[in-house]
């Protein structure tokens, strides 16, 4: 449905730049895939295991929007390319400077799935290495195991929901693509 819809709209944005050619049709039609770009690059952060999706979907739409996409006709033109970085500085006129260097931060979003799999991991290790043991051993566990991961120690009310799982004897999933990351399976009936 999402590609149809995007297809349809590419179609009618050509078609409207072959009958129309103007200069603000093709500076609103890069706008808005560069807009595209940058939704996909959000897309990418904030959804776990859709990352290759959205920045095959982002890169794409960032060859439309790029400075080839901006002429018609053949051979040189004299209308203005916006390949100078122009771009970049009205994105983060609309997004704010920090907003956009977290949407386009994609070390960010791997660096976030490490971390997130680096927690399951200590969560998991907690758990075999705790079983029946008192919530306070279990906590300083989960601490010791999040520290020998290289983790910064997460809030206190993280840290105790965790232990309450642990002490019940449940794992607690901080994520599906963490627990995969990590070669676990989620368990029946436990919350992604």
């Amino acid at each position: 449905m999402v590609a149809r819809i995007l297809g349809t709209r590419h179609v009618l944005q050509a078609l409207l730049l072959i009958t129309r050619d103007r200069v603000w049709l093709r500076r609103a039609g890069r706008a808005t895939d560069l807009l595209h770009a940058a939704s996909m690059i959000l897309l990418a952060v904030l959804a776990p295991g859709r990352e290759r999706l959205a920045l095959a979907d982002a890169m794409i739409a960032g060859t439309l929007a790029g400075p080839a996409a901006s002429t018609t006709g053949p051979g040189p033109s004299a209308r203005p390319q916006d390949g100078d970085g122009r771009d970049v500085a009205r994105a983060a006129e609309v997004f704010g400077s920090a907003e956009l260097a977290e949407l386009t931060d994609l070390s960010g979003a791997r660096s976030r799935r490490q971390r997130r799999a680096n927690l399951q991991h200590a969560i998991n290790l907690t758990l075999r290495e705790t079983r029946g043991a008192a919530p306070a051993d279990i906590r300083a566990a989960l601490e010791r195991n999040i520290g020998r991961r290289g983790l910064a120690c997460p809030p206190e009310y993280w840290l105790e929901a965790v232990t309450s799982d642990l002490a019940r004897g449940a794992i607690y999933v901080v994520s599906g693509p963490a627990m995969q990351d990590i070669g676990a399976r989620v368990p029946r009936g436990e919350p992604l």
